[in-house]
């Protein structure tokens, strides 16, 4: 059965779609009428129940919107993790920042295996790979799993004279050039298709 189409107009058009209907809905003391369209810019009268009809578009329209509240409601109530490092003292260690990052770390990648490191690894995609303090460290990437994103996610402090190696990667680093890793400072990095983004958490 084919589906007639509907269509809800000021006036009608001078050329319309034959079979369609059109409800001309009326303004300043006009009549509402329904027509169907019959030939090029031909029309005729269509006669069921003009304030039935009007009734159940309202209803549509009242639904829809309510449903639209509803959505918009959900949305507004969505909360982003937060995180506190205003307990985090001066004197503690990189240790202890590592320890604040993994509450947004767990809400933000929920589900992602954490894998704690602590040598020169070969690292598996979609698994947090972290590190405490490190001076020096290659980090090698590992088989990729096939149908799906490979995300290869990398955490660390650095130590004074940093250096990191990568091996298998040939990477495009956010921002254009390798980034410096400054002593003191926790790095978490995200490695997608060889493209790296990168964020910097100074120490406290």
């Amino acid at each position: 059965m084919t589906q007639v189409k509907f269509y809800r107009v000021e006036t009608l058009p001078e050329v319309g779609e034959v079979g369609s209907l059109y409800f001309v809905y009326g303004s300043g003391g006009v009549q509402s009428l329904l027509y169907i369209c019959v030939g090029t810019g031909l029309f005729e009268l269509y006669t069921p129940d003009l304030y039935e009809l009007e009734n159940k578009m309202d209803s549509l329209e009242d639904k829809v919107e309510a449903e639209s509240q509803t959505i918009q409601h959900k949305i507004d109530n969505i909360k982003l993790p937060e995180i506190d490092l205003s307990s985090v003292a001066k004197e503690e260690t990189n240790e202890s920042i590592l320890s604040a990052l993994n509450g947004i770390a767990s809400t933000m990648y929920k589900g992602v295996p954490i894998v704690s490191q602590t040598t020169d690894a070969t690292i598996a995609p979609n698994v947090w790979n972290v590190w405490g303090e490190v001076a020096a460290l290659t980090i090698t990437k590992g088989a990729e799993v096939s149908g799906v994103v490979n995300s290869y996610l990398i955490r660390f402090a650095a130590a004074e004279g940093c250096a990191i190696t990568f091996d298998g990667f040939t990477l495009q680093w956010y921002g254009g050039s390798v980034p410096t890793w400054n002593a003191g400072s926790t790095y978490e990095i995200n490695i997608v298709d060889n493209l790296a983004l990168w964020a910097e958490f100074a120490a406290a």
